[in-house]
């Protein structure tokens, strides 16, 4: 038997170090420790070659004179990966492969900037936030029910997970649509029934149909007790939906003990949900609509304390979409309790959130969110072009100064994080420049503290302009 063992290349990165390795006259910084160990494990008869593509190219004669062509790799290798197979795959040679990069359910995210993959990494978590949605899908479950979570951004979904359940609960988000068709395949080829919600599903369920066994759509307060019910009877029924808008007080306290707290960078609970405002571009209003509906302070000193129960101490994303959509109330009920309840413990944790530009018009309300541990707060502030706003339907931020918004909230404490969007039908080739005079000039962020720019790729959702 002969066996090929090839690495794979990276890509031009600092790690790589192509061009300070030439200095002392070397091809590459370490061996591909992982192959070499596989190579050991593999029978001492068998014929074995290496070929590191960091030091050598990989040739098709190279290819054809193996059996088998054993691949490892890590995730930035993905590309020189791809190369690799259809290389192999056109000289009809079977491949073997292994290593973080096939290894590697939550659904998982793909590498974007807000999976944050390798900043994690220097402060040795595995995730940015547990799976929240889950959670409280979790505490809705009856208690006496068996209950694991696997979170994909953490850990791996094996086939032992699955084959242990009775159903397999799935909830994503429109980003990690790949990774949902992984893990319906995997469920199938192992007859698992699956119970399928959250946004992903809720705004495109039409996708999975043929799939997925059950579908839990809207909030799951309200279309998961149908479920269960149905359960009981032993008459289930393809999809679960609602038009009603569920009381929030009715919401439990997400099951913390599911989930491995110390992996993650920052813990998450929720406030309100819905928007009073309503961006052609978001889908908040169409999952959540535009009343806004509050937890009661009470039911967030609960969550605050079942967090700080559990040993957590650090960051805490409040995962509102318009934090500050019901002013009167976070002013007057629920920041004067947590200002108290983070006195009374030494300020155990940081805050975050997301609001709209207007929060710089309420200094009260600035002044409160400092005093109870706010440290950042993300502004969707899109574009400085008056006609785009007016185009996507950002109408809160319409004839504003907006730096000079952004600088008031920052003179009273908060970090702004700025998200932007380019790629409106009344921009034009100079929206580049003028965005990046925006930033860089106009947002002078050494004389009125710190400002951190945000940009993603976007994808249009369903039923949203």
């Amino acid at each position: 038997m002969k066996i090929l063992l090839v690495y794979p290349e990276y890509p031009e990165t600092f790690w790589s170090f192509k061009y300070a390795l030439k200095f002392i006259s070397k091809k590459a910084s370490l061996p591909p420790l992982g192959l070499l160990t596989v190579a050991a494990l593999l029978p001492k008869e068998w014929e074995k070659k290496l070929v590191d593509m960091t030091i050598t190219a990989l040739f098709d004669r190279d290819i054809k004179w193996a059996d088998y062509i054993f691949i490892s790799a890590m995730s930035i290798q993905k590309e020189s990966v791809k190369k690799i197979i259809t290389q192999c795959k056109r000289l009809g040679t079977k491949i073997v492969a292994g290593g973080p990069l096939f290894t590697s359910g939550y659904p998982e995210y793909p590498e974007t900037f807000w999976s944050f993959k390798y900043a994690l990494k220097f402060i040795s978590k595995k995730a940015s936030l547990p799976p929240l949605g889950l959670l409280t899908v979790a505490a809705l479950l009856p208690e006496d029910w068996e209950k694991k979570l696997v979170d994909m951004t953490v850990t791996v979904l094996i086939d032992r997970d699955i084959k242990w359940a009775d159903y397999v609960f799935i909830s994503a988000m429109s980003i990690q649509k790949e990774s949902v068709k992984k893990i319906i395949a995997q469920c199938k080829r192992l007859g698992a029934k699956i119970v399928a919600g959250g946004p992903l599903f809720t705004s495109g369920y039409e996708d999975f149909e043929d799939d997925v066994d059950y579908f839990i759509l809207n909030e799951a307060e309200i279309t998961l007790p149908l479920f269960l019910e149905d359960l009981e009877r032993g008459h289930l029924k393809h999809i679960y939906t609602s038009d009603q808008w569920v009381d929030l007080k009715k919401t439990p306290i997400p099951l913390w003990k599911l989930a491995d707290i110390n992996k993650y960078a920052t813990m998450c609970i929720q406030y309100s949900r819905g928007c009073p405002f309503n961006c052609d571009f978001c889908d908040v209003t169409l999952l959540f609509g535009h009343k806004m509906r509050l937890k009661t302070k009470d039911q967030i000193l609960v969550e605050l304390e079942s967090l700080y129960l559990r040993g957590w101490r650090g960051g805490v994303f409040i995962v509102d979409d318009n934090f500050i959509g019901n002013k009167r109330e976070l002013k007057c009920e629920v920041l004067p309790a947590i200002i108290n309840w983070m006195e009374e413990r030494k300020y155990p944790f940081s805050f975050t959130t997301q609001a709209s530009i207007n929060l710089s018009d309420d200094e009260e309300l600035i002044q409160l969110m400092v005093q109870a541990g706010f440290g950042s707060v993300f502004v969707g502030i899109e574009t400085p072009n008056e006609e785009s706003l007016a185009e996507c339907n950002k109408l809160q931020n319409k004839n504003r100064d907006l730096i000079a918004c952004v600088k008031k909230i920052q003179r009273f404490g908060l970090i702004v994080n700025g998200g932007f969007i380019m790629g409106f039908d009344n921009d034009t080739p100079a929206i580049f420049e003028r965005l990046i005079e925006f930033i860089q000039k106009k947002w002078n962020c050494q004389r009125h503290g710190r400002a951190i720019k945000r940009s993603s790729r976007h994808q249009t959702l369903p039923a949203t302009c």
